[in-house]
């Protein structure tokens, strides 16, 4: 659950080309969280994930989707390493 909101930026398209905004990412990860805790029979997990981290106002605090205008550094540097891998791996080996 956590890896695929991890990667969701304003500024990353998803697979559909389409941008969602931090608040369109808040609701789907909110949302998924929230699922999984009702359907495991987690209501007190989750009233803890809510009041504790999953609130906007906290949220905005430890994601990094909350700036719209700039990407983590740290977001960068995994965005480029992978495609040079990618690159090393697929693609030079046939030269």
């Amino acid at each position: 659950l956590f890896t695929k909101y991890f990667h969701l930026h304003p500024l990353i398209p998803i697979g559909s080309g389409e941008f969602l905004s931090r608040e369109d990412i808040w609701k789907l990860s909110t949302e998924e969280m929230y699922n999984f805790y009702y359907e495991n029979d987690l209501k007190y997990v989750w009233a803890y994930m809510w009041c504790n981290w999953y609130k906007f106002n906290l949220w905005v605090l430890w994601v990094r989707a909350t700036d719209p205008e700039k990407i983590c550094i740290f977001k960068t540097t995994m965005l480029v390493e992978s495609h040079w891998k990618v690159i090393k791996r697929n693609y030079l080996p046939r030269f």
